[in-house]
């Protein structure tokens, strides 16, 4: 049940990041070298990663729920789950920032 609440915390915190737009880079958000260029780089890295991990942390409340009442003793699966999501979500925000601004963070 606590991973079900762990999941659920990444949850509302993405959806915070997903719609709330930062006026200035900061330590709430997803952290690149190139996320942090500028605050638009900023921005869309942020609205792009938490697209991933808001659907990640959907199926992991699922499949976290599914294991519980199912009665299965190993939720680490459900854990490995996430983490790979969330390191799938990395690679994916930085090849999108790497598509749309050279590397000091202006637009291509």
């Amino acid at each position: 049940m606590s991973y079900i609440l762990m999941s659920g915390v990444i949850l509302i915190f993405f959806l915070i990041l997903r719609f709330v737009k930062q006026k200035q880079i900061t330590g709430f958000g997803y952290k690149s070298k190139l996320s942090m260029q500028n605050l638009t780089t900023w921005n869309e890295g942020n609205r792009y990663v938490s697209n991933f991990i808001i659907v990640g942390s959907l199926l992991s409340i699922i499949l976290g729920l599914i294991l519980n009442y199912s009665n299965a003793s190993n939720i680490a699966i459900a854990f490995y789950i996430n983490i790979a999501v969330m390191l799938i979500a990395s690679l994916f925000t930085e090849l999108h920032l790497r598509k749309l601004f050279n590397k000091d963070g202006s637009a291509k």
